[in-house]
């Protein structure tokens, strides 16, 4: 069937291929787009790792700015943040169902991979429409004239149409084809002409939306949209988009062939299954909608009720159509209006998220688009307005519930990033497989985030030989006192052993794991100190040589965290104290020196899995890696002390310094203090 009608005025409305609602809410608290990334080779060899480094301003050259009246059509809808992002439609295939195009264009002749002649006329383009359609999709970017939204998809032109009529049978036979050669979307910039006598048969509902008294279309949709739908579908495959312009008629409402979104089968299904969107014109710089709105006409009104599953705002988004600057025949360029001019920001926009994430179906594809449009726009109207304005900053970062993936599918579910790690000794090289962490949105998308900005270093020493004055039970100091038992043993006259253990809540030797990183429940250590004190020369000599053993017990449902092996830890002291002055030979004065290594892990490990991809498939890929926990450098304590005895010994005034070297949580990995103590012997 050929219908007369001006290609740059054709278009529609229609209703999206779900409902809004069946769409997750995004979450309030979002990631900050600066530190999150999105995938760069992990399915895609094209993409050029260095353009994710850049910003939006770099791709805001003459082509993008591409002599527009006013705001131009690219900046309104953020495609500069895509490309920073690394995104330009690369690997993508568009199918441009129009007027054919100009094979030698400057900006298109290096775009075209397929081309196809349905007309029987010769794919060159004699009107100028197909062309500038095509040029909004995927102008070159080549410092000459604009480029398109997608400026390195690639285009299928299917010639359908010489002039003003259109044939969207014809047009469905350049979907099948764009089917087989794997297409993203097919954009079709037409539409029914405005019909007075089916407008006759509309009645409005309380709603605002519109259903027909017709015998025929009533129940079938205007021009039976309903079996248009079914073999549209045939036509498109699985995975295609049908992207259709909404049409310039000036109508509240959008019929015609657009009611193939909102078409039903019997069970209640949208027959499209979402692989449709209609597109309105917003007036950048005008602020108001242009053409077709997206209020409803329903395509089946049986017993005085509406059968389809979703109406026409659903699918329903803006982009700007009005005065665009675009290529045209004979190697030119020129300005046109229309939702004609609309519809292919949208299409080059799928070409973009495609290229970004190829193992999305065009359902979710389509719906992305839509949930993420802005609508902030002035005087926003969801009957007139639909889904909003394409915004391709938002498209472009994550949506929705974002998550770790724990069940090895990308369909699985995902557990949300939380907490963080506090480890003695910790170093950036230590944890470098955290700063490339995979996490997935509500569309299964892969973004990476930097995770080593939650990983603190622990300061393990919770002990003081300075203010100890001496000797001291380094593990002791891990133990509530209802916790822990020492039991000491005499070696002989200047050596003892101490049998200990403990048990520790939420951490183990000072280190605690949480959220992502898993989750500390508690920790069990045994150890053995062996203390040595003689005299030597009129010097006190002391020293204690320690080892324990570490059983963490650890939650990893919801984290990174496999699990935690037996730590091996060490502590040892050297020191000496001079006597000042023997007026009480019980209870002597002393001056005290003394270097020691606090509690130190020796042997241990954290093990991880990591998520670092996704296949096209739904499968997550991990890498395995462990945490060393053994630091690289040991810390060590200096401390001196000075000790007075009151009271017969009953009491004690003590001055001491210390100064800690590799002191974990310091920059300048060095703490000092000074000190003073009075307590009393009971």
């Amino acid at each position: 069937m050929s219908v007369l009608c001006v290609l740059s005025g054709c278009g529609g409305g229609g209703a999206g291929g779900l409902s809004v609602s069946d769409v997750p809410p995004v979450e309030d608290a979002r990631f900050d787009v600066n530190d999150i990334g999105v995938p760069t080779d992990n399915m895609n060899d094209s993409v050029d790792d260095d353009a994710v480094t850049l910003a939006p301003s770099y791709f805001e050259t003459e082509e993008y700015w591409g002599n527009a009246y006013g705001a131009s059509p690219l900046a309104v809808t953020h495609f500069s943040d895509a490309y920073a992002r690394g995104w330009t439609g690369k690997g993508s295939l568009i199918v441009i169902a129009d007027t054919g195009i100009d094979v030698s264009h400057a900006d298109l002749a290096g775009q075209i991979k397929y081309g196809i002649d349905l007309s029987g006329t010769g794919l060159t383009d004699t009107n100028g429409h197909g062309t500038h359609v095509a040029g909004i999709v995927a102008a070159a970017k080549n410092d000459i004239g604009m480029h398109g939204a997608a400026f390195d998809a690639d285009l299928a032109i299917a010639k359908v149409t010489n002039g003003w009529s259109y044939s969207f049978q014809i047009a469905r036979q350049a979907a099948a084809w764009g089917r087989d050669l794997g297409a993203v979307a097919i954009n079709m910039s037409a539409a029914y002409q405005r019909d007075i006598n089916f407008e006759n048969t509309l009645v409005k509902l309380d709603d605002g939306a519109y259903y027909s008294t017709h015998a025929y279309h009533g129940v079938n949709g205007y021009y039976n949209s309903l079996g248009e739908a079914y073999a549209w579908k045939a036509a498109l495959g699985p995975d295609q988009v049908l992207v259709k312009a909404a049409g310039n008629d000036g109508t509240i409402y959008s019929a015609g062939h657009n009611q193939m979104a909102t078409a039903t089968d019997d069970d209640g299904a949208l027959i499209l299954d979402g692989q449709m969107l209609i597109v309105g014109n917003w007036d950048v710089d005008g602020e108001f909608l242009r053409g077709n709105a997206a209020g409803n006409v329903c395509v089946t009104w049986v017993g005085d009720h509406c059968h389809d599953a979703a109406k026409i705002q659903d699918s329903f988004i803006m982009a700007p159509g009005t005065y665009i600057y675009s290529t045209y025949h004979n190697g030119d360029y020129a300005y046109l209006t229309g939702t004609s001019m609309a519809a292919p920001m949208v299409a080059g926009a799928l070409a973009v998220v495609h290229q970004m994430w190829p193992h999305m179906s065009g359902k979710n594809l389509a719906k992305l688009l839509l949930v993420t449009a802005d609508k902030t726009v002035s005087g926003y109207d969801v009957n007139l307005h639909g889904q909003g304005l394409l915004d391709m900053e938002k498209a472009t970062r994550p949506y929705g519930a974002v998550g770790i993936p724990t069940t090895g599918r990308a369909a699985g579910s995902v557990a949300a990033v939380s907490g963080g790690a506090m480890i003695a000794g910790a170093t950036p090289a230590q944890f470098a497989a955290f700063d490339q962490v995979m996490v997935l949105d509500s569309f299964e998308r892969d973004f990476y985030v930097n995770l080593t900005t939650r990983i603190l270093p622990a300061n393990m020493p919770r002990t003081s030989i300075a203010r100890a004055g001496g000797i001291t039970d380094h593990y002791a100091a891990y133990f509530k006192s209802d916790q822990r038992i020492a039991l000491p043993i005499l070696l002989g006259d200047w050596t003892r052993m101490t049998l200990g253990a403990g048990m520790s809540e939420n951490e183990f030797l000072g280190n605690r794991l949480s959220g992502s990183f898993g989750q500390v429940k508690s920790s069990n250590t045994a150890y053995i100190n062996i203390d040595y004190n003689r005299d030597i020369f009129g010097l006190n000599g002391f020293a204690q040589f320690a080892g324990g053993m570490t059983h963490p017990q650890v939650e990893t449902r919801e984290s990174l965290l496999a699990g935690v092996s037996t730590i091996l830890s060490s502590s040892w002291t050297v020191g000496a104290e001079i006597p000042t002055h023997q007026t009480d030979v019980n209870a002597p004065s002393r001056i005290g020196l003394a270097i020691s290594q606090p509690v130190t892990i020796e042997q241990g490990q954290l093990n991880y899995n990591i998520p670092v991809a996704r296949t096209k498939a739904g499968s997550v890929l991990y890498k395995h890696h462990a945490v060393d926990l053994k630091p690289a450098k040991r810390a060590l304590n200096i401390a001196s002390y000075y000790d007075q005895p009151l009271f017969d010994g009953m009491g004690h005034m003590r001055l001491y310094a210390e100064v800690q070297h590799n002191h974990a949580s310091r920059k300048s990995q060095r703490a000092s203090r000074i000190g003073f103590a009075f307590f009393m012997t009971l």
